[in-house]
């Protein structure tokens, strides 16, 4: 991803502009081996995607001045694809985040650039700005038939399917089959 972006008419567009720019990047967030004893690692790849959302997508506008902080999460137990956080008690005294995105890391080093991105604005997308009557507040969103309807209108089903049969087999600790993969041939076609 670079300094001088095109300019983006639909979130879907700006999507896979970024996916097109990973595209062959070497994995640079490959811990391999993954250092004993951590459960979590900066998620490098990752955060700069939340970082290019947060910049070119007009619904993420209000979290441009808001911390968001990306971490891989390695334990073959987790089921879960990822989830946003937001810091409260000890860790928010000691963190200048709003936000906390963890991802699945069996399941992102499976996943092509598509579900990467994929995964990225799902997570984003949790992150929400509420004006309250004494200042602004960060709290994570609740999943809706809004947010529903926009991941589906940005991705397309298939894209979610996939992700989420990744994070699954990884989870069991099974290997993680290639037959998950969207192409992006195929995710650019996949809700025009």
């Amino acid at each position: 991803m670079g300094k001088v972006h095109l300019l983006s008419t639909t979130p879907h567009q700006v999507c896979l502009q970024i996916a097109e720019a990973i595209d062959g990047r070497p994995p640079e967030d490959n811990v391999d081996p993954w250092p004993e004893g951590n459960e979590y690692m900066p998620a490098g790849l990752a955060t700069e995607i939340a970082q290019e959302l947060i910049g070119r997508v007009d619904r993420f506008a209000d979290l441009a001045d808001h911390e968001v902080i990306v971490l891989y999460r390695n334990k073959s137990t987790w089921k879960q694809d990822g989830k946003t956080q937001v810091p409260t008690g000890l860790l928010q005294y000691f963190s200048a985040a709003s936000f906390v995105i963890v991802i699945n890391w069996h399941a992102w080093m499976a996943a092509n650039p598509w579900q990467r991105v994929a995964e990225v604005y799902r997570r984003v997308r949790e992150c929400e700005v509420q004006v309250t009557d004494s200042g602004l507040k960060t709290v994570k969103a609740d999943p809706d038939a809004e947010v529903f309807f926009d991941e589906l209108e940005v991705f397309g089903v298939d894209t979610f399917v996939a992700w989420r049969r990744l994070a699954q087999s990884a989870g069991r600790a099974e290997d993680v089959h290639v037959q998950y993969h969207l192409p992006l041939e195929e995710a650019a076609t996949a809700t025009e």
